[in-house]
């Protein structure tokens, strides 16, 4: 009876726009990565990222087919916005958090690459040095905040005894957040720019809390699966966002 009234909950939840904003995190500042940051602004029928900008949208949609190769570039980590002590709990110390940085910066060009190369369309081939027939994404992580997993445990461990326990787990929540500066390959005219921030989403359990970044990569993977879909999509389709909500435990 508990699970079927969390469930209706969850449902109810999911349907009201304005909550699941609200949860899924406002934008993070701008960092200084990208440019035109005074002329960006939301696309909600279109593009699920915080903020975009277009050099010229509509010349972009008309000529991106003569694009027939993407290049990611190692993904800048000197741009990450600086977090208090709560923020940094599940961080030993800060070599050990440049560490997890410049492994996440790893990731996040790997799941890119990976989610163009296995992409069934083949859009794209994914080369390292661009040509003119090259789009090419700069990246930088701005914002990387670990789940906080003993509180997390802690949480859901309460929760189990205690009505309302498990909303410790709200201030355990981690976040990530990416910009993206989007050149042709060819004549390095800047055509795009784009930042997005994503927190850790919810669930009646999950064992992503108990992992550091596991939330985080899984956000990373969903960015990588929504920019092949973009790519793959004509400039009336809308790219569906993550709920902020999920059953899935894993």
């Amino acid at each position: 009876m508990r699970f079927l009234i969390a469930f209706f909950l969850l449902l109810v939840c999911v349907g009201c726009s304005e909550v699941a904003q609200e949860l899924r995190g406002d934008p993070a500042p701008d960092s200084g990565f990208i440019e035109h940051t005074e002329d960006m602004a939301e696309w909600k029928e279109r593009a699920p990222v915080h903020k975009i900008w277009f050099k010229d949208r509509e010349k972009f949609y008309r000529e991106r087919d003569k694009y027939k190769k993407i290049c990611f570039k190692p993904v800048a980590t000197d741009f990450i916005i600086t977090k208090g002590w709560w923020d940094k709990l599940n961080t030993a110390d800060r070599e050990q958090y440049h560490k997890d940085l410049e492994e996440m910066a790893g990731y996040v060009r790997n799941a890119f690459e990976h989610a163009f190369r296995d992409d069934p369309n083949n859009r794209f081939e994914v080369v390292e040095r661009p040509d003119a027939e090259t789009i090419v994404y700069s990246l930088a992580l701005t914002e990387l905040i670990a789940t906080k997993a003993h509180v997390n445990a802690a949480g859901t461990a309460l929760g189990l005894f205690v009505p309302g326990g498990g909303l410790l787990k709200t201030a355990a929540k981690g976040s990530i957040a990416i910009e993206a500066n989007v050149y042709d390959g060819g004549t390095n005219e800047l055509l795009v720019t784009w930042a997005d921030r994503e927190q850790d989403r919810s669930a009646l359990f999950s064992f992503s809390d108990f992992s550091w970044y596991s939330h985080a990569r899984a956000t990373v993977d969903n960015w990588a699966s929504q920019l092949v879909e973009g790519y793959n999509t004509p400039i009336d389709h809308k790219v569906e966002d993550r709920t902020i909500f999920t059953l899935n435990p894993f």
